[in-house]
């Protein structure tokens, strides 16, 4: 990330709209982010694993809402604690767990399902001849 704002690869906008427009579009790469890490089944990081096992005890209601949940409560407890809030944040709780559940659809993927290795279990997988 630093390497991306020294670099200057994504461009910084003037404009509101626009960056809503890059904020949205962040949100799907973080949804194919955490695609592709949940479906390589290697574990995932603590905010993942809470989504899962929130997944996992909530069955009925799509990952999406649990994520938008547990995004939006994280929000409430950063604003309470005197964090900004501004309309990028906004848009990045409702929009971060719409993504993924769009994200998961059209990969046909139900982060509930993955059966995540441990460390042990790897190193059987990576080292068996």
């Amino acid at each position: 990330v630093d390497w991306i704002g020294y670099f200057k690869l994504v461009p910084v906008s003037e404009s509101v709209p626009v960056s809503c427009i890059m904020v949205i579009a962040g949100l799907f790469i973080m949804g194919y982010g955490q695609y592709f890490y949940m479906d390589a089944a290697q574990g995932c990081g603590p905010r993942d694993s809470l989504l899962i096992a929130l997944g996992k005890r909530f069955p009925k209601t799509p990952i999406g809402v649990v994520q938008t949940v547990m995004v939006g409560i994280a929000l409430l407890i950063g604003w309470l604690l005197g964090g900004p809030v501004g309309i990028g944040t906004v848009i990045s709780v409702f929009g971060m767990g719409t993504a993924l559940q769009i994200v998961c659809k059209i990969m046909h993927f139900e982060p509930r399902d993955v059966v995540h290795k441990n460390v042990l279990e790897t190193n059987k997988i990576f080292f068996q001849k």
